[in-house]
């Protein structure tokens, strides 16, 4: 529907938030897909292919804008810079692309809730992929149980499901995921 509708116009504001409209219905279906996977024993082969690790984080990034604007978050998108300024700079992956984007849509709508009038960094480096906010951090104390069903962070509210999903599809990928306190806020790191 929304490909029909933006079809039938010229005017980029309707194009736009069709747009929106269409990346929203792959994120779901992402999501659905992530859970369904982790249910299974192994993932079709198939399904793995290389893409490109900037546009995965761009697209997080133009979903969540107005959620960035409104809590006035500035961005330090290292992977644009790096892929802007050094030569041969390669951020291409080979892996589930549906999965990672549900992983790095977690960590990013976790560090957005977190930081408010603050600046989330995001780098990728020698197999690692770190977002990092300058929020108030994380309940040292708390750290495991944020992967546990159902259990939410004291700063925000929440279902307790992004940091559960998360883990779950690191481990069924071989991804490393670790969260630690960044003084201030809090960093996210993904071995991938």
């Amino acid at each position: 529907s929304s490909d029909l509708i933006s079809s039938m116009t010229d005017s980029p504001a309707i194009i736009n938030q069709c747009s929106k409209i269409n990346r929203s219905t792959t994120n779901m279906a992402d999501m659905i897909h992530a859970l369904l996977a982790i249910t299974r024993d192994r993932l079709p082969v198939e399904e793995c292919h290389y893409f490109s690790l900037s546009s995965l984080i761009k697209e997080a990034l133009e979903d969540r804008k107005q959620s960035i604007e409104i809590n006035n978050i500035s961005i330090d998108n290292q992977l644009e810079i790096k892929l802007n300024t050094m030569d041969g700079y390669d951020d291409t992956l080979q892996c589930h692309s549906n999965l990672l984007s549900v992983v790095i849509n977690n960590l990013l709508s976790n560090a957005i809730k977190h930081s408010n009038d603050g600046t989330i960094h995001i780098d990728y480096d020698n197999g690692y992929l770190t977002i990092r906010d300058t929020g108030p951090g994380l309940d040292t104390e708390n750290i495991e149980q944020l992967f546990e069903i159902g259990v939410a962070g004291k700063h925000k509210g929440g279902y307790g499901l992004g940091l559960y999903i998360t883990q779950l599809i690191c481990n069924k990928q071989g991804w490393g995921l670790k969260l630690t306190n960044a003084n201030p806020g809090t960093n996210a790191q993904v071995q991938l």
